[in-house]
């Protein structure tokens, strides 16, 4: 008598999310020394391969063109330069260095999952939270 088996391959298609649009993070750090509130908000713009990374606040107002790696429903943000071609910061300095991963995304259950790398807004604030939010989608 032989038996037969029949086995069944499952497989899970991963549908690429489509990340096109622009996203805000907007953190409150809280206040300083000095008195006043510190805040900054990143704005992330993503328009197919091309890649555009704002953060504004207190003492701050950076301007990078960056870099996308796509992997299932995880985006990769990569500093590329900053916003003129630099390597370097308006004050000399190369704060980051090429290819670097500044933050990630993930689609998680609808919501977007933020994961800091190598910028990260203050100490205190968690390494991972959900933070960007699509505000406009292209």
């Amino acid at each position: 008598m032989i038996i037969s088996t029949i086995g069944f391959v499952a497989a899970v298609a991963f549908v690429t999310p489509n990340w096109n649009g622009v996203f805000h993070c907007d953190i409150d750090l809280g206040q300083s020394n000095a008195g006043p509130f510190v805040w900054i908000e990143y704005e992330l713009q993503v328009q197919d391969e091309e890649c555009a990374f704002r953060s504004l606040g207190v003492q701050t107002d950076e301007r990078i063109k960056c870099k996308l790696n796509r992997r299932g429903p995880v985006l990769d943000v990569l500093f590329e330069s900053y916003s003129n071609g630099n390597l370097t910061n308006i004050h000399g300095v190369q704060v980051y260095e090429r290819d670097a991963v500044l933050v990630q995304l993930r689609q998680d259950q609808g919501r977007i999952v933020t994961q800091w790398f190598t910028i990260q807004p203050s100490e205190n604030t968690p390494q991972i939270s959900h933070c960007f939010q699509r505000t406009e989608k292209r």
